[in-house]
């Protein structure tokens, strides 16, 4: 027995190596994965868009990709010039303004920051400088190339031979904003050639005719514009590469954290041992006797308050602290009230955007008792956002949901906190199911991390959709994990009912949804607890008739308002806002892969900037970390599946609606939550292990050469992982506990967010009205308007939609003041017989923004 006890000679010379072996490993399995990332991310770049304008015989065309313009017989090419722009204007920009829907980027607010640190590393790490870049030209006369420049400068022209016969090649590395060429010929005419994305353009603008007035030339077709994008390659291959560049960020962070831990590891190893095993033997006397007096605090404190306190609220509270920490629900109630905060005081209580103005107009109707209203006497003057005017009535385009779920706010004077709540409940939700999917710390961090998420907190006070889907589909998700972890047989009609109220408010995520978690949960309830209880049955059918409830409301509801069950209002409203692709379809006139590739690149751009207000590309690359470290489980999996599910559905669509961020992948917060979370525990792990790993080592070496006797050196206590004391043999255990790299990375990713993002975001929605950056107008004189009682009019239509049309009373007459578009005098006589008695007033707004009621003779 006492040989047996021996260990075999250079057993631990041969773990020391071992252990030495699995750090190069590591390392050189990083490194690989580096390097396929950046060959990766090569290629990518090399997906350019080519542009090519052909002369020949007079006859010119355009060819950009696969699609194909004749512009005419034009007079002989002279000149070609790529006009400069501005390398501040962006689609998206730092702050998160942007250039493309809601117009708040402000270029000289973004010049002044240009030349700072953040700023510089941020342009450096997206490659601002490589996108929407011309390279590559080309000039060929014939078979022979006369210029090649690989990277033509920015406002250069290039001289043309003027030949009969003509080929200019570029190409568009990266498209991104707008980028312009201009054509100079011979007779004295400039054309230029704008390729637009996100406006779904190829716009020909002559900004000089030609003297000749030819056939399609000259003033007669001053402009001409036509669909694009067709080719969807560059556009995918934009979408790859945001990925491909968030996996590249994952990779270098985890190689770098491995060798800095390394590094520090070794040389704690040299100097450390013997203060450190002081510390170990002090620390853990403290901890024990730590331990004791938390103990009987606690016990003193819950008996203390269970005197005061029904034992189910004592029940109820170390079940909630038990799966989240208290710190995450004191940080949920801050939430609450800097989201009210928002909604009241920086968006004054009202919406600023036309889905949002439709959605409060329908929730003042559905409050009233109604699911529409009659017509106003002149509806051509009240053109509200959204709403559909058919057969004598006045109603939204939307499903009655969202509408729905503010009712009880407009009935308590409280609108604008009813979102804020229903948000604060859906992060609750959220940190719920994280604890049910992983543990308390995962749970913690994902409730942090969405209170910390500007894009969670600026659309949570709004009054759009998106935040009231979130909390039913949140609930429903728990409700689900309840039945498949525990059996409840309660969980699956509570799933349906909150799936199917998600389903009256925003019916294609929801339908996503329950595709995706019912399927996921039964398949998973099925393996685990086969055969089925009869209980189970009873409980999914109840829900199969609680979801085809909800299907047969939408059907009468579209059946009250548009006579018919399988019409919907949004359809009557507009025929072409409808997912899918081909000609017909949304307000550009057609949709294509490409654009919606766009939409997709638009999206995830926004998303990586907005989500956390971090540095670009670790916004995503902290999700994708379980995965790049080795340690991910089928809940992750299962987590990314649905946040790529949503996502790429919106392909399908022809907007991105870009709007207070990314606000169509809103839904996949909670996936998005809990896989970051995630990213941060697996990254910690990832430090310990290595620490460990390389300690383990050196304590092995020092061991061998201390010369001690094999017998001894089996006699050290071997940890696992999981085995690991709190404070180790040396500065390593310290160290691997204590993770000081993923913290300081951490500290520095919430510097980012709370020293210049969020400050940046509350001077950007300061006063918000929802109008293009630069307009200045004073919303206090029209939300307290010194004025009762009468008839307020104006003559732009922006402004009409954005602020006045929501203030209106959906029964105009009963309303105290009647927001009208109007400039005419007749049209002006007649707003006074509709609603006699009431003075007419012209709102007029200064150019610094002030606001005056001019009344009307």
């Amino acid at each position: 027995m006492a040989s047996s006890a021996e260990a075999p000679p250079h057993t631990e010379p041969t773990r020391e190596r071992r252990r030495a072996i699995s750090w190069l490993w590591r390392c050189a399995l990083l490194g690989g994965l580096l390097l396929l990332l950046l060959g990766a991310d090569a290629w990518c770049y090399q997906a350019a868009l080519p542009v090519e304008v052909v002369s020949q015989s007079g006859m010119t065309s355009l060819l950009v990709g696969g699609q194909r313009l004749t512009l005419g017989h034009l007079a002989p090419l002279i000149g070609l010039r790529l006009p400069a722009q501005d390398p501040a204007l962006q689609e998206y920009q730092i702050d998160g303004s942007d250039s493309t829907n809601n117009f708040t980027l402000d270029l000289p607010y973004i010049h002044s920051i240009s030349s700072s640190w953040y700023y510089r590393f941020q342009s450096w790490m997206r490659d601002l400088g490589g996108s929407s870049r011309w390279r590559n030209l080309q000039v060929w006369s014939g078979n022979r190339l006369l210029q090649a420049v690989a990277w033509p400068a920015p406002s250069t022209t290039v001289s043309l031979p003027g030949s009969t016969t003509l080929r200019l090649h570029l190409e568009l590395q990266r498209p991104e904003t707008p980028r312009s060429l201009i054509l100079m010929t011979a007779s004295g005419g400039m054309l230029q050639i704008t390729l637009d994305r996100n406006d779904r353009s190829l716009s020909l603008i002559w900004l000089t005719p030609e003297l000749s007035s030819q056939e399609g030339t000259g003033s007669a077709q001053s402009m001409r514009s036509v669909f694009f994008p067709l080719d969807a390659v560059p556009f995918g291959a934009e979408v790859v590469d945001t990925l491909v560049r968030s996996l590249l960020w994952a990779t270098a962070l985890l190689l770098l954290l491995t060798l800095i831990t390394s590094a520090l590891t070794s040389i704690g190893s040299l100097v450390g041992q013997r203060l450190v095993a002081a510390r170990r033997l002090a620390t853990s006397h403290a901890n024990q006797e730590g331990a004791g007096c938390a103990r009987a605090r606690q016990r003193s404190w819950w008996t203390a308050c269970g005197q005061r306190v029904p034992d189910f609220l004592i029940g109820w509270w170390q079940r909630l602290t038990t799966a989240l920490h208290p710190l995450a629900l004191l940080a949920l109630i801050a939430s609450l009230g800097y989201t009210l905060w928002i909604a009241r005081v920086e968006y004054n209580g009202q919406p600023h955007i036309y889905d949002a103005a439709a959605y409060v107009f329908a929730a003042k109707m559905y409050a009233q008792g109604r699911l529409a209203v009659p017509l106003p006497p002149t509806p051509d003057l009240f053109p509200g956002p959204f709403m559909v005017q058919f057969d004598g009535r006045w109603f939204a385009q939307y499903p009655p949901g969202t509408a729905l779920t503010l009712v009880p706010g407009f009935w308590l004077g409280l609108p604008y906190a009813v979102e804020p709540i229903l948000g604060t409940l859906a992060l609750l939700g959220i940190g719920l199911i994280a604890a049910r999917l992983y543990d308390r710390t995962v749970a913690t961090l994902t409730v942090l991390l969405g209170v910390l998420s500007p894009f969670y907190s600026y659309l949570a006070a709004s009054y759009l959709s998106h935040t009231i889907t979130l909390f039913y589909l949140v609930w429903g998700f728990w409700a689900l994990l309840r039945f498949q972890q525990e059996g409840k047989l309660w969980g699956p009609p509570l799933a349906a009912l909150c799936f199917g109220l998600a389903y009256l408010t925003r019916e294609q995520v929801a339908l996503l949804y329950i595709a995706m978690l019912s399927g996921a949960t039964l398949f998973a309830a099925w393996r685990r607890w086969r055969p089925w209880p009869d209980a189970w049955l009873r409980a999914l059918t109840v829900s199969s008739l609680i979801l085809l409830l909800f299907f047969i409301l939408d059907l009468l509801y579209n059946l009250a308002l548009t006579g018919n069950p399988l019409i919907t209002p949004r359809e009557l409203f507009f025929a072409g806002d409808r997912w899918g692709f081909g000609q017909g379809i949304g307000f550009y006139g057609a949709h294509t892969l490409a654009a919606g590739l766009v939409n997709l690149d638009e999206q995830l751009t926004i998303l990586a900037i907005d989500l956390f207000g971090w540095p670009f590309y670790l916004t995503l690359a902290l999700p994708l970390l379980p995965f790049v470290s080795g340690q991910s489980r089928i809940a992750d999996w299962l987590l990314l599946a649905g946040t790529a599910a949503i996502a790429l559905a919106f392909v399908g669509y022809f907007y991105h609606g870009i709007y207070l961020g990314p606000r169509y992948l809103y839904e996949t917060l909670p996936f998005l939550l809990m896989l970051s979370a995630r990213g941060l525990v697996a990254l910690a792990r990832y430090e310990q292990a290595i620490a460990r790993s390389i300690g383990q080592a050196w304590r092995g070496r020092s061991v061998s050469r201390a010369g001690q006797p094999q017998q001894g050196a089996s006699a050290l206590p071997q940890t696992t992982a999981e085995q690991e004391p709190i404070i180790g043999r040396s500065l390593v255990g310290l160290l691997a506990q204590s993770c000081p790299l993923t913290v300081l990375l951490f500290s520095g990713l919430l510097a980012c967010n709370l020293l210049y993002y969020t400050p940046r975001q509350i001077s950007l929605y300061q006063n918000y009205s929802g109008l293009p950056a630069g307009t200045q107008i004073n919303l206090q004189a029209i939300y307290q308007p010194p004025v009762h009682h009468a008839i307020v009019v104006t003559t732009d239509l922006t402004l009409y939609d954005f602020v006045l049309f929501p203030l209106n009373n959906p029964l105009l007459g009963q309303g105290d003041i009647i927001y009208a578009r109007a400039s005419e005098p007749e049209e002006f006589e007649r707003l006074r017989r509709a609603f006699p008695g009431r003075p007419l007033y012209f709102l007029e707004v200064g150019p610094n923004g002030q606001v005056t009621y001019l009344p009307l003779p």
